[in-house]
Formats: structure tokens, sequence, C-alpha cells
């Protein structure tokens, strides 16, 4: 009986030695494991560094989606990005979509599974889309503290950046633009003042005195084309001519005296201002190339003085006029018999979303960093490039693309090559930077008049002509929506859009009779556009308890 149970107990013995040599292969495997996991993120830890330049040891790519202009160089060519790659170690890879294009392109590039690690541009849907609800955008306020100190710093003296920037969920998942510069009008034409001296006539200050200066200008010269806009810009021009009609300056969602919101084209407001476009179209006073031209045939146009007002003068030059001068001006807000208060809409200082880090990008930390820069007041490592900081992204390298002129910071300088046969702003626009893009550029100096004319122009016509008649907008891309909220959303808005642009172009171009308005306003109520109203007045009553 002893030998059994000493038989047993020496198997028992046996099999917990084996199982237990067994269990700590397994522990054994799985530390090795662990083990291999550590010494990865170890070397990547190793590649990166949490302070200071540059931001990786070595080198690394990362793929970035992006817009590109008709009138903007290759990004990879340009001197920011240039400048930053040198300082971060950070190589990007610009996957550039024309920006016609651009939201469908990018919309699909995501369905197929075909992510970059970085967006640089997209809307507040597709930030609830692959961020909210899709997790394919990374949140952000968690990187914030340990690698983003610029920002951190930025939004304590702004805190609506905040409130804006965070969406229904309490994640952030872009940094935003904060913006406030004397070249930053908005909804605005700039005149050929000669062309005025040519037909004897004044600024014109009503909506009738500017029909008359198109006639005026036409009876002159049946070649010339007295305004012209691309399709990209129509909202723009409709937004100009919008105020002289009545209170509201916004052309999609606006506020009515009591705070609610209104869908402007459905007001009578909005019916006065497409009736007085379809006078300048049909009389050819506006460009019929409108709806099909993009901003480079605009500009060319400019230059080649075909057309007398649009929102691209600022690309001429002296040379462009007989007298070796700039004559130009920025059209004061008009007025009509329906509304005889000059008023604009003011421009927003906050845009967001504006870049977004995806879940295939290996090195967020490293990116936050790399967005932080353009947060910076000072230069963020002079000791390896000279003038980087939140200016750059939109005047480039300080001391190579701009300089102050004074001691004071009051006036400042495009530095362009000479020789060149482009204005200061197609030059930038071509080599130097993407001139707009997560920063904190706010700036509140004077461009030099002798070294950059039409920067000049634009500002000092703003102080004068744009900024004292400027009233806040109604601010749609601020607000945040639940998600039964966006489901809706995303149906009502794409189906309104869609039939409101349409007939839009309809009523301008007179393929549809103004006769036909209340059957516009009938068919949107159809659709739906009062439950669209009530989604943005819930969000809107939202946005402003944040405020308080």
């Amino acid at each position: 009986m002893k030998r059994v149970v000493c038989l047993l107990l020496s198997l028992i013995l046996m099999i917990g030695i084996i199982t237990g040599c067994s269990s700590s292969k397994d522990k054994g495997g799985k530390d090795s494991n662990n083990t291999s996991q550590v010494v990865k993120q170890s070397e990547q830890n190793e590649k990166f560094n949490k302070t200071g330049y540059p931001i990786m040891n070595e080198p690394v790519e990362v793929t970035m989606m992006h817009a590109i202009g008709s009138h903007q160089g290759p990004w990879e060519d340009m001197h920011y990005f240039k400048a930053i790659e040198k300082v971060t170690n950070i190589k990007i890879k610009f996957l550039s979509i024309e920006s016609s294009g651009y939201e469908e392109k990018k919309n699909l590039a995501f369905a197929s599974g075909d992510i970059p690690d970085v967006v640089w541009g997209l809307t507040s849907k597709e930030e609830i889309k692959y961020g909210v609800e899709g997790k394919t955008f990374i949140p952000l306020q968690d990187y914030i503290k340990d690698y983003a100190p610029n920002y951190a710093k930025m939004i304590k003296e702004y805190p609506d950046v905040n409130a804006v920037a965070t969406s229904m969920d309490g994640n952030m998942y872009s940094f935003p633009v904060l913006a406030n510069t004397l070249t930053m009008a908005s909804n605005y034409l700039y005149m050929r003042t000669d062309w005025l001296d040519k037909v004897g006539k004044e600024i014109p200050k009503t909506v009738d005195e500017y029909i008359d200066v198109c006639a005026a200008i036409r009876a002159w010269d049946d070649t010339k084309t007295p305004v012209s806009c691309a399709k990209q810009s129509f909202a723009g021009l409709v937004r100009t001519f919008l105020p002289a009609f009545g209170y509201l300056v916004d052309d999609r969602y606006g506020l009515d005296e009591t705070d609610k919101v209104v869908f402007t084209p459905s007001t009578e407001q909005y019916k006065l201002v497409l009736t007085f476009l379809n006078k300048l179209y049909t009389n050819k006073y506006l460009d019929n190339e409108c709806f099909t031209q993009d901003d480079a045939n605009v500009g060319a146009k400019m230059k080649e003085n075909v057309i007398m007002m649009s929102d691209w003068g600022s690309v001429m030059r002296p040379e462009n006029f007989e007298n070796g001068v700039i004559q130009m001006t920025l059209l004061a807000p008009l007025t009509s018999e329906y509304y005889d208060k000059k008023h604009v809409r003011a421009f927003d200082m906050i845009f967001s979303p504006q870049i977004a880090l995806t879940t295939s990008l290996k090195y967020p930390e490293a990116m936050v960093r790399w967005i932080d820069i353009n947060y910076s007041d000072e230069d963020v490592a002079p000791n390896i490039v000279k003038g980087l900081n939140r200016i750059s992204i939109w005047l480039g390298i300080e001391g190579q693309d701009w300089q102050y002129t004074d001691d004071a910071k009051t006036t400042y300088a495009r530095i362009v090559p000479s020789g060149i046969s482009v204005s200061e702003i197609e030059y930038a626009e071509r080599h130097v930077s993407p001139g707009w893009g997560p920063c904190k550029l706010i700036m509140l100096a004077m461009p030099e008049k002798e070294k950059n004319p039409g920067q000049y122009m634009k500002a000092s016509e703003s102080k004068v002509n744009h900024f004292p008649y400027m009233e806040p907008g109604f601010k749609n891309n601020y607000l945040k929506y639940t998600p039964e909220e966006q489901d809706r959303l995303k149906i009502l808005e794409n189906d309104i859009e869609s039939y409101t642009k349409q007939m839009e172009a309809k009523f301008i171009t007179g393929q549809e009779s103004f006769e036909n308005w209340d059957k516009f306003a009938k068919k949107l109520e159809e659709m739906g556009v009062d439950e669209l109203i009530k989604i943005k007045q819930d969000a809107y009553e939202r946005y402003k308890l944040l405020l308080k």
C-alpha cells in the first residue's frame, strides 16, 4: 500500500514538474513576445526625441493627403516643407489631389481602405465620419500636454479654440487654424479704378450704381467683362452681394433678428440677390464662364486686362497698368432700395478641422510635435533652420521668404527673387508655402507698399472698405452634432445642398423663371428643410452654452 502511495505521489510530482516546465515555457514565450515589443518600442523611442530637434534621430516617411489648387506649385518643392523636414527628419510623401475633386477622392480612398497617415484639409462631416464614428482618426487631446506645448499655450490664451476643436464625444480629432491678419478680408471684389476713369464713373455705392458701371464698361469695350469669378469661389460672389438686399450676411445658414437659424436660400433676400446676379449674367456683365472656369483662368484674365472686377486683384502688378502704378480698390459693401445699411460678413478667426492623424500613422507623437511647430511664437530650431515658426505656413521662412521692415515690426515684406514675372503672392503660392493650414496666424503688420504692392493694396483697402462694416456670421462650422443628428444631416444636407446649387445656377442663367420661386421654396420644405433648421438650431444652442 505504501508502495502504491509512493508511486502515486511520484507520478503527481512528475506531472507537476512537467506542467511547471511547460507553464514556464509558455510564460517564457509570452515574456519573449513582450520583450520583443518592448525592444521594438525602445527602438522607436531611440529614434524619437520628446523635446529638442530633430524630432526623429533617423529619417522616417509619412504619407499626407491634401488638396492642391491650380495656382499652387508642388508641395514637396515648397520652402516651408523643405525647412520643416530638415528640422524634424520627417519626410512627407505628398498625395496631392486637385482641389475640385478632393473631397470625392478623399472619401473614395477611405472607403477602399487606402488610408494616408495624415489628412491635411477635411470637413466637419468627415471629422465625425472618420473620427467619432469610424475611429480612423486618432484622438489627439492626450498628446497635447507632452508633445504640443505651443498649442497648449495658445488654447490658454484663446479658450474658444478648444471648444471649437472638441467633438461631441469629447475627443479632439484635428488641429485648427487661429487666424487674424490685415489681408484676411473675405467676400470681396477688387475693382480697377483706371477703368472707372476711362468711362467717367465713380466707385459704386449701390447695386443700381454698380449695374450702371457694368453697363458703361460694356459700352466702352464689349470685349471687356465687368466681373468674373471661378466655380470654386462663386459662393463668395453671392456673399459679396447678398448683404445689399437685407440683414443676412450668410449664404446658407444665418440668424434672424431673434437669434433663430434660417436657411438663407429660402428667404426673399436670397431671391433678390439671385435676381440681381441673373441681370448681371444675362447682360454679360458677369463672366458667363463663372460656373466652369477655375481660379487660374480668372487670374490670367485679370492680368490680361479682360476683366474689371474679381477676387483675384492681388495678383496685379504695376506693369499691368498703363501708368505703371496699381490702380485698384476693394469694393465697399453696397446698399439697395431694400436695405440701406452697409455690412458684410466678418471672417471667423477659428477654422476647424484642418489636419488629422489616422490609425495608419506609426509615429503619432512625432507628427503632433511636427504640427506643434506651427503654433510656436519663436523660431523652433534656429541652430538648424532660422525663421521657422507659426507664420511659416503663411509667409514661409522668416529671413528667406519674408522679413519685418522696421524695428517695431509694424510692416513686413515678402522676399521675391528679382526678375520674376508674377506677383509676390503668385510666387509664394508656387514656391514658398501652402498659405493656409494648422497654425496660429495672428499678425497685424502691414505689407510694405514698395516691395509688395498687391498685398499692400489689399490690406490698406480692407482697413477702409471692409473691416469697418464687418458683422459676425453664423458659426455653422463650429457646430457639433450627436450621431443621430449627423445621420440625418448626411441625408438632408446632401440632398438639399445639391438641389439648391442646381436651382441657383438655373435661376442665374435664366434656365428657370423666377415665377417658379414659390415652387422652389415648396420643394425645399418637402425635402425636409425645417428638420434641417431644427438640427442646426439645437446644435447652435449647445454651442452658445460652451461659450458661457
